[in-house]
């Protein structure tokens, strides 16, 4: 059965390269030709057995091969949970720096992507203890949850890169802004912080207010950023940012559990007017 056939062509396929390495390769290789660099990431969470951690590793330790022998200009998105946080967390801290050794040979820089708020505390630990000896790693901070500046804070004090994102998991009102302009000025806040005391960074948005917030201010600061943005959506304006001079990200899930990361894309209701915008702009 064809990976599509069951959720709708019009939106996975925009969203979902494909369900194998090879896929993300190659529909890498188009969005590179557009000026255009990837941010690969294998799909799944919240592994409950070795074997499944044991089978993330080597698919990306596969697409890190393949990456550099295609010429993929781009990095990959990893997260904590595939590598074995929750079953076993000395194991999990191995099959990260293992990654991390591994990508630096081949030139690719390793996101560590966040998860449900339970996981935030783990997860930035598990970073910046591995910050220590691993320079190519970066990790993604959620602009909706209301700890997120205090996190940036200390993630930028310790050298750390930090990859701003709205979030896509829904948490209670006492852990993340729930209105979309709390979450607005919370992801502003904290990107303010970034331009006047980081060194690198990636604002990952499809808002033109941030985007156009984040062109000013690096006039002043002129510091190293990107912007990022996810498959599928508001391409037109992806090729723009490229073709204007700055670099940007596209995120290029993969898999065979490609249905839930759809469906919890699909529940972000900004999401569905943009796919929508995409679909009838292409």
């Amino acid at each position: 059965m064809d990976f599509v056939s069951r959720f709708g062509a019009a939106f996975v396929r925009r969203w979902i390269a494909g369900v194998s390495v090879d896929d993300a390769v190659r529909e890498s290789a188009l969005i590179n030709r557009a000026e255009e660099q990837v941010m690969i990431n294998y799909l799944g969470e919240h592994f409950h057995d070795m074997s499944q951690v044991e089978n993330a590793v080597n698919t990306y330790s596969e697409l890190i091969d393949k990456m550099e022998k295609n010429k993929v200009h781009g990095c990959i998105a990893i997260k904590a949970t595939q590598l074995g946080m929750g079953i076993d967390d000395q194991r999990c801290y191995k099959n990260y720096i293992f990654i991390a050794k591994r990508a630096q040979k081949a030139g690719v820089f390793v996101w560590l992507d966040m998860e449900e708020h339970m996981y935030v505390s783990k997860t930035i630990s598990l970073y910046l203890k591995a910050l220590r000896e691993r320079k190519n790693i970066g990790i993604c901070i959620q602009g909706k949850l209301k700890r997120s500046y205090a996190d940036a804070r200390r993630i930028v004090r310790m050298h750390g890169r930090i990859r701003l994102v709205k979030g896509a998991y829904d948490e209670s009102r006492r852990i993340m802004y729930t209105d979309r302009e709390g979450v607005f000025e919370n992801y502003l806040m904290i990107m303010r912080y970034l331009f006047e005391h980081s060194e690198e960074f990636i604002i990952a948005t499809h808002d033109d207010r941030i985007i156009d917030s984040a062109l000013r201010l690096n006039l002043i600061h002129r510091k190293k950023f990107a912007f990022a943005m996810l498959k599928g959506i508001r391409g037109k304006l992806a090729e723009k940012i490229a073709k204007q001079g700055n670099t940007i990200f596209i995120y290029v899930p993969f898999g065979p559990q490609w249905l839930a990361y759809s469906i919890r894309r699909l529940r972000e209701g900004s999401n569905i007017a943009l796919v929508l915008r995409s679909v009838l702009q292409q």
